[in-house]
């Protein structure tokens, strides 16, 4: 089974200290997926017979932009594809979980560099809520990982 990382957006709602776009080494470019390009988004993925999209970004739950997102997932999951998405969980509500489960995400991968707390944010910020966020997928049955970046303060 192939797999795609397809970046969605490069927008974030946190500044992780080790990202490519914090550290200027990338500019964030302002293409993203729009809602009317979803269908034949995630057409055309599954005729190059993938099997699993991993939505990557920036975030693909970005606070602002994640209702497109969640039109494409519902897309490419009309097209019978696996789907997991990348995020640090920033700014996830109940009704998000909710949204996330009735979409048949296949699985969420939350972004948590260290169990301390101000280790977590000295890197990336927001610990509180990407562990709010992992309680809230798991209390729903959302299949679940966590990601880390290794670096010397963790």
């Amino acid at each position: 089974m192939k797999n795609l990382f397809l970046m969605v957006n490069s927008v974030c709602d946190i500044a992780c200290t080790h990202c490519f776009y914090t550290t200027g080494y990338e500019k964030r470019s302002r293409d993203r997926i729009l809602p009317r390009q979803a269908g034949h988004v995630a057409k055309r993925i599954a005729e190059a017979r993938f099997g699993t999209v991993i939505l990557t970004g920036g975030d693909p739950l970005h606070s602002v932009h994640k209702k497109e997102t969640y039109e494409l997932v519902s897309a490419l999951k009309a097209n019978a594809l696996r789907i997991i998405i990348n995020t640090s969980a920033a700014r996830l509500s109940e009704r998000d979980f909710d949204r996330l489960v009735e979409l048949a995400v296949d699985r969420i991968d939350v972004s948590i560099d260290s169990h301390d707390p101000a280790v977590h944010d000295a890197q990336r910020g927001r610990h509180t809520d990407a562990v709010a966020a992992i309680r809230g997928l798991i209390q729903r049955g959302m299949p679940l990982s966590t990601t880390t970046v290794a670096t010397a303060r963790n």
